[in-house]
């Protein structure tokens, strides 16, 4: 996780952008984002540049509870592992929004993740056009 906050502050940072922080408490008690956005405070980005939405328990989950967030803002830019942004590329234009992404390259690659990534774009896919 530290090492995708380190990513989008290397991005978003100098561009003065504003954070949104998904993920609720998944693998912990705390939420994802909470951590995300104490990762960012940590680094020096100010509350009134980062938004948390903290109760999303997966990948699609988040791209609906970040839509009405999303809904003014001028360009959406993902920051999340290699592997996973071709997912939440696709999510986030099923929704209607286009967005760039910038990658937090893992140190190594795994073989799970990326087939995981490959048979949940599919099921995500169903699961977001019939509502589910």
């Amino acid at each position: 996780m530290a090492r995708r906050v380190a990513a989008a502050i290397a991005y978003g940072e100098p561009r003065d952008a504003t954070f949104l922080v998904t993920g609720g408490a998944v693998a912990a008690a705390t939420p994802e984002a909470e951590v995300m956005a104490a990762l960012l405070r940590a680094a020096g980005i100010a509350d009134a540049r980062i938004i948390e939405e903290p109760y999303a328990r997966n990948t699609l989950e988040s791209v609906r509870r970040c839509m009405p967030l999303v809904s003014t803002v001028r360009r959406v830019v993902l920051c999340s592992d290699d592997f996973h942004l071709p997912r939440c590329r696709w999510l986030f234009a099923l929704a209607g929004v286009r967005a760039a992404s910038v990658p937090a390259r893992p140190q190594h690659h795994r073989l799970w993740p990326m087939v995981r990534e490959a048979l949940a774009i599919p099921v995500d896919t169903v699961c977001w056009l019939f509502g589910r």
